[in-house]
């Protein structure tokens, strides 16, 4: 049953009005397992199979769990377990070929720590999300009472945030960014980055929100094209993960304006990407500075690059579908393309530092890496000689001999994720339980104190600025993830202030809300 004292643009509301999602989602989830348990079984794979299914099972359980409780807010804890559940997962199914050589011991133990994070996070959310006294309200909404979704003055505040990315990206190319900070005022360079990443995200979000309604069709039509301009000077250093936010925001904000799954734009987006990826290693071979980690290409050269990126994938996927060149003209492995499932490497990585602990017996890092934080946290502005925000992946590195010196954790970043780096500092059982809890607490916490806060708020955006960074986290260790969140967070707080003081400033442009009822949650 509806609760009255949960606001109606609160997400709470927003997330009893959902119960066709959870439902689809989790019918989805239930035949993809079985699809995949039994594909794997028939294949003979009975090691993988079983392994699948477990990680399936738990992580499916977990979700029940969560969509059975009436009152939710911001769905952090499902995005963590599908997160976790599905980088753990799906390199069994696509038979990743890093996994051949891997033991069935070291498999099924790896396997067990996956299950004792999810399950150790249901735990720990469940703890988290106990409290005496009602949730708290929206303290610094931007129109109290008032329903802005439609509102004229959304929309373009959506696209002068988009706006002043794509200007980021281009005075940094163009070289002018680097003419109007020079020398002490380059240390500011990271803030300013972080504020166009934020700017793109929220500009993505409120324009999924704000403008897939909205009769206002130019408006819609330019939001899109903006779009497409960040994507792709997004990845024009040839790192297809840097669109990757931009992508959440626009699918979580289509689902809250459309109240539906955004499947089209999704399968859409996914498929550019895969594409992409296709022919990036060619690419990168022909423009990118390992040195520098860009590509150097003026405004006026990314045409032809672009081209030229689409050339090199289509080349790519013909040359995987031609069997009669296989044997004489197929490309070498070096440049040939690779699928889009193939970065979902974090099972590699994990059955990797379980078999350093348990079999060739490296002794753990005792928390080391997590030691390293606290610094971390100082502005580079105030502290020029800061330890690099990877430091904690590079210990790792370094400890368990993935690289061998420190000057190649300077050209090649390996990446590690937080159940790797929590085994590597306490071992395959603590380990998982360690980060299961503390990150189900913490999410617990953060659940229930986003149920009656409102969307368009200063404590809504910075909530679903925390959303977007759980994730896109499947990749970081902790030291990454704290300081980049840190960062992100700070400046969505200044910008969510200066928001709220413009919005405040006009009169309302919306009648305020009537009272009706709403329908009732799951």
């Amino acid at each position: 049953m509806h609760r009255p004292d949960i606001p109606p643009n609160s997400f709470g509301a927003i997330s009893s009005r959902a119960p066709q999602l959870y439902r689809g989602g989790a019918t989805i989830l239930g035949l993809a397992s079985l699809l995949g348990a039994g594909n794997l079984f028939i294949n003979g794979n009975s090691t993988h199979a079983i392994a699948f299914t477990l990680i399936c099972i738990a992580t499916l359980g977990c979700l029940w769990s969560w969509a059975a409780k009436p009152i939710k807010g911001l769905p952090y804890l499902p995005l963590f377990l599908l997160q976790q559940g599905v980088i753990y997962a799906m390199p069994l199914v696509i038979g990743d070929e890093n996994l051949a050589s891997i033991s069935s011991s070291t498999l099924y133990l790896s396997t067990l720590s996956v299950i004792l994070l999810i399950v150790s996070a249901l735990a720990g959310h469940r703890l988290g999300s106990r409290a005496a006294n009602p949730p708290p309200l929206t303290r610094w909404s931007f129109f109290p009472n008032q329903d802005i979704s439609t509102s004229p003055r959304t929309a373009n505040l959506c696209l002068a945030l988009l706006i002043s990315s794509i200007a980021f990206y281009l005075t940094t190319r163009s070289g002018v960014l680097y003419q109007l900070l020079p020398g002490s005022l380059w240390s500011l360079f990271p803030v300013i980055r972080t504020g166009s990443d934020a700017a793109s995200m929220f500009g993505a979000l409120i324009g999924g929100i704000a403008l897939v309604n909205n009769p206002q069709r130019v408006k819609a039509v330019i939001y899109w094209l903006l779009l497409g301009t960040i994507f792709f000077l997004s990845i024009a250093d040839v790192l297809l993960s840097a669109a990757t936010g931009l992508i959440l925001a626009t699918s979580v904000g289509l689902a809250l304006g459309r109240a539906k799954f955004p499947w089209l734009f999704l399968i859409s987006a996914l498929a550019l990407l895969g594409f992409l990826n296709q022919g990036k290693f060619t690419v990168r071979d022909k423009y990118w500075d390992s040195e520098t980690n860009t590509t150097h290409l003026s405004i006026a050269q990314l045409p032809s690059f672009y081209l030229d990126w689409a050339s090199e994938s289509a080349e790519q996927l013909l040359w995987k579908e031609d069997d009669l060149f296989e044997a004489t003209t197929k490309p070498s492995s070096a440049t040939e393309g690779q699928s889009l499932l193939d970065r979902i490497d974090n099972l590699q990585i994990l059955t990797f530092v379980v078999n350093a602990v348990e079999t060739t017996e490296t002794p753990t890092l005792n928390g080391k890496t997590y030691s390293l934080i606290p610094p971390l946290l100082v502005p580079r502005f105030l502290w020029h000689d800061k330890p690099r925000t990877h430091e904690g992946q590079v210990l790792l590195n370094l400890h368990f001999e993935r690289q061998k010196k420190r000057e190649d954790t300077e050209k090649t970043y390996i990446a590690w994720g937080l159940l790797p780096e929590s085994i590597g500092n306490f071992g395959i059982f603590c380990g998982p339980v360690f980060l299961g809890l503390l990150a189900g607490f913490i999410i617990g916490k953060l659940e229930y104190f986003s149920i009656r806060k409102e969307l368009f708020s200063i404590e809504g955006l910075i909530l679903l600025a925390l959303l977007l960074k759980v994730t896109t986290s499947f990749e970081m260790v902790s030291s990454v993830f704290v300081t980049s969140t840190f960062q992100f967070l700070v400046v969505v707080a200044i910008g969510s202030w200066f928001v709220c003081l413009w919005f405040r400033s006009g009169p309302p442009a919306i009648a305020p809300y009537a009272p009706t009822r709403h329908p009732t949650g799951p």
